[in-house]
């Protein structure tokens, strides 16, 4: 690989990274009743932000990967470990704006990748259903790919996430569980009612890309990626 991480989008809120040393993190898998493609994908590691059925399918990743649940059987499972120089820690936040009562808890996954030649902080916000708090971010810290859903409903809507992405200033935002033609007919926002808010916004034509130090120069760059069809 020619670069500091590969990331494919799968859908939904599925991402497989792949580290420059080939480290394999898949975030969030989906099941197949959601109606993406759910071909399975080697990994090293699987997170799990939740247990809901669109973001805890296992059978979407093959090779025996460890599994990380950030939220048990309704409780919150606090992560801190590090893989092959890749550290793999949780924060605990909630699904709702009721501190979990409509929704359950969810569990923010941050990834820093030390095995990289540019030692890089990735973010994953699962099905974030509020605002964070000051020591939220101080928890996140500093980071360069953030995930952010922007759909609304389930998760916080695009002017929610807009404010959670300007807290966080992260180097690029990639927007997810959001309005596609595979869940039309679900109540949530497109990409576009997100990426207005942004004045530079990059559409990636492919469903995978690799990062270079270069695409890591600015800050709240949004990039909109295609999804695995």
């Amino acid at each position: 690989m020619n670069g500091v991480l590969n990331i494919s989008y799968l859908g939904h809120s599925c991402f497989l990274l792949e580290s420059e040393k080939g480290f394999k993190i898949l975030t969030d898998p989906f099941d197949k009743s959601i109606g993406y493609n759910t071909e399975p994908v080697f990994c090293d590691v699987v997170t799990i932000s939740h247990e809901h059925f669109d973001h805890a399918n296992l059978r979407m990743g093959l090779g025996n990967p460890r599994v990380f649940k950030g939220v048990n059987q309704g409780n919150w499972v606090g992560i801190d470990t590090t893989m092959r120089g890749v550290r793999i820690f949780t924060v605990s936040v909630y699904h709702d704006e009721e501190n979990g009562r409509l929704r359950g808890k969810n569990a923010i996954f941050v990834f820093e990748f030390h095995d990289s030649s540019i030692p890089l902080r990735v973010c994953h916000l699962g099905d974030l259903g509020h605002d964070l708090k000051p020591e939220d971010i101080t928890r996140i810290g500093k980071v360069d790919v953030l995930f952010v859903p922007i759909g609304g409903y389930f998760t916080i809507d695009p002017v929610s996430a807009y404010k959670v992405v300007t807290k966080i200033s992260p180097r690029i935002v990639i927007p997810m569980h959001y309005k596609t033609e595979v869940t039309k007919d679900w109540n949530i926002a497109e990409v576009g009612d997100f990426v207005k808010l942004f004045n530079d916004v990059i559409f990636v034509d492919n469903w995978s890309f690799t990062l270079q130090p270069a695409n890591l120069e600015n800050v709240n760059v949004v990039y909109v990626m295609n999804y695995r069809k």
